[in-house]
């Protein structure tokens, strides 16, 4: 494994919300023969970029050539699917240059649709083989995470669309809580399945590099921000609570919106959480309260900021419990920056 000793202590503490010596933090950057044309042209084709596996294990081995990793800045290899649950319900993907989206299911008479999970769906074969084919080359650089899809609330509103699950919630709410119960059992099979490829001999890892020597639970819940704080609880919170649960580390995914910002603070299974402002409200001192916030419930917290952020964003919050990802212009400006964190903290280069 390439993640050093005192790496691994301060991920350790990072899932604990304290601190080994500094900050984790993850600073990366383009080597001088980067070329982003590369990529561009190797993903022009949107089904290429996104289901042909030899294509984006060829990308990904690039970006892994071609940019600086500092500190605890680990490569992560995953196909990206935010939908991919969906499909395994039979939900047809619809790629597009920017992500992958899926068509809702259609409806029976009763006004919902069927769901059927099927352990044999062609898109559920293409993760295992992608996973496969990326751990068969797997040569110490980067990491891979079992990363297929987002939580049950969110699986199924990929295949309702918004509009008909907002009036699912209004018309039938049990229907949707039992649903996304279901869903949440069954979705674990695929996990599963792809943890098994990994093996414990490469570790595990969130989608952003969070690494863990032990396994790692994801939470998130996109639908939340159209709903009330009763509706999150009532109909959704069991069933995130549940997923929380499923290993010794979690983190909760936390997009935008913070109008349960309390409640998620005050559920004990999350370790750590993953905060995006979202765009135009990305600039990550105005936060501060909130970043104090969620440190005072001795979580940790993983945060996304420029390098001319750095500084003073470091002076305003706590060092225990925080992992900060700076992506910087080129490589002397990372490695300043992670002599500034070094020299800050009293840690010998």
């Amino acid at each position: 494994m390439f993640i050093d000793e005192k790496a691994l202590k301060r991920w350790d503490h990072w899932w604990n919300g304290s601190v080994y010596d500094r900050p984790v933090m993850q600073i990366t950057a383009p080597a001088r023969q980067f070329d982003s044309e590369y990529i561009k042209k190797a993903d022009e084709d949107p089904v290429v970029k996104w289901y042909d596996i030899q294509n984006i294990f060829a990308v990904n081995n690039y970006i892994l050539d071609n940019t600086l990793f500092l500190a605890e800045a680990t490569h992560v290899i995953n196909p990206d699917w935010a939908v991919a649950n969906a499909c395994f319900y039979g939900c047809e993907p619809v790629f597009r240059d920017e992500s992958v989206w899926v068509s809702p299911l259609p409806t029976g008479n009763d006004g919902v649709p069927f769901l059927r999970f099927d352990k044999y769906n062609k898109y559920l074969r293409f993760m295992l083989d992608f996973y496969t084919y990326c751990k068969e080359r797997y040569d110490g650089r980067f990491l891979l995470s079992p990363y297929v899809s987002v939580s049950a609330g969110d699986t199924l509103l990929a295949m309702r669309g918004a509009n008909e699950l907002l009036r699912d919630i209004i018309d039938r709410p049990e229907w949707v809580k039992a649903t996304i119960n279901k869903i949440g059992k069954e979705i674990r099979y695929p996990h599963s399945r792809l943890s098994k490829i990994i093996g414990d001999d490469m570790g595990y890892c969130t989608w952003y590099g969070g690494y863990s020597d032990k396994q790692v639970a994801m939470g998130d819940c996109d639908v939340s921000y159209m709903l009330s704080p009763k509706q999150f609880i009532d109909i959704f919170l069991d069933q995130l609570i549940d997923q929380l649960s499923s290993a010794p580390h979690s983190y909760y995914h936390l997009d935008g919106t913070l109008t349960h910002i309390d409640t998620l603070l005050s559920i004990k299974q999350i370790n750590c959480i993953q905060w995006i402002p979202g765009a135009g409200r990305d600039e990550i001192l105005q936060w501060i309260p909130l970043l104090k916030k969620i440190q005072a419930s001795k979580k940790g917290l993983m945060v996304y900021c420029t390098p001319k952020e750095l500084a003073p964003l470091l002076d305003e919050i706590n060092p225990e419990g925080v992992c900060i990802s700076v992506s910087c212009n080129n490589e002397d400006e990372a490695r300043s920056l992670l002599s500034y964190v070094n020299k800050k903290y009293g840690i010998k280069e």
